[in-house]
């Protein structure tokens, strides 16, 4: 069953996503340098192969333009599933990373590569958000002309809607990364959670990007301390609205399991029983277990509940 509470937003999300980035800075560095050499090392092909179609066309070199063409025919779909694919598993990993890192547990640059079973699901739940966006830019832009400005009215309210649309799909990529939950039932739940406060998830995505993009005034480095953002925070905020919480807040705090299950203390015996006779004695109901304290109904040998032995009855119980 779930552990859900209340779904409003808490902007100390933010505080609680920089803790989980600086808490393991090192590793969040790590983790996203690789992401970045990948995304580098799939898009250069592309550069290079448009680059070379750019000379060879200004150069009139048909033949070799010919060429390069049939190549990148073939090599650029290869590219273009791998860049997509790929993508996921990194980002996946970075979720799931920034999940376990907010309910308080250690990571390695090893927890980016341990969401693949998230893959199909989060190309399912992109590919249904990029279809939504695209329809609603459609809409929008339906008869405008080509003049019309940024900061139009139909451009602010289709960048109000995409913002919309990624509040109410907020917790779709945590509930699908943590819990392998669908698509539809992912999106299901996340709206289910933030309709009722949907304009404060719109300010909290825009903010998001906000955060997420400010690493772009202080160029590459600023990019590495700046786009944790885009999971950390929606990692902190699944955490605690589905009570899972122990990011460095403070705030929930739970004891560790026994390391030596041996060492966890038995019941006190029942005190209103009656202690076990002596051997020279004769046995009277009730009586209680010196081990486990469980309270005996019948004449026996060994406890019923643990098997403890019972000292000093070695013959056979008194007939009645």
């Amino acid at each position: 069953m779930d552990q859900r509470r209340s779904a409003v937003v808490n902007w100390g999300w933010i505080g609680g996503a920089w803790r989980v980035f600086s808490g393991s800075i090192l590793t969040w560095v790590l983790m996203q340098l690789t992401v970045l050499l990948f995304f580098l090392l799939t898009i250069s092909p592309v550069i290079f192969l448009v680059g070379g179609a750019g000379v060879l066309l200004s150069r009139e070199e048909w033949s070799g333009l010919a060429g390069l063409s049939i190549f990148a025919l073939a090599f650029i779909p290869v590219l273009l599933v791998l860049f997509v694919l790929g993508g996921l598993f990194l980002l996946a990993g970075l979720s799931r990373a920034a999940i376990r890192r907010a309910q308080g547990e250690q990571i390695g640059l090893a927890d980016l590569f341990s969401a693949g079973d998230a893959v199909p699901s989060l190309l399912g739940f992109y590919l249904l958000l990029a279809v939504t966006l695209a329809v609603v830019g459609t809409v929008f832009n339906f008869g405008a002309d080509e003049t019309g400005s940024l900061f139009g009215p139909l451009s602010l309210l289709e960048r109000f809607t995409n913002l919309a649309v990624l509040g109410f799909t907020f917790f779709a990529v945590p509930l699908i990364v943590d819990r392998r939950t669908g698509v539809m039932e992912a999106i299901r739940q996340s709206i289910a959670l933030t309709l009722p406060h949907w304009p404060i998830y719109l300010l909290l995505v825009f903010v998001i990007e906000i955060l997420s993009v400010l690493g772009l005034f202080l160029f590459f480095v600023g990019i590495i301390i700046t786009a944790h953002f885009q999971w950390t925070i929606p990692a902190v905020a699944y955490c605690e609205v589905f009570g899972l919480t122990r990011y460095p807040s403070g705030n929930v705090i739970l004891p560790p399991p026994p390391s030596d299950w041996s060492s966890v203390p038995v019941p006190k015996p029942d005190e209103a029983a009656p202690a076990l006779p002596t051997p020279n004695e004769s046995p009277t109901l009730p009586l209680a277990c010196p081990s486990c304290g469980t309270t005996l109904v019948r004449i026996s040998r060994f406890c019923s509940q643990c098997g403890t032995r019972i000292g000093g009855w070695d013959t056979a119980p008194p007939s009645n």
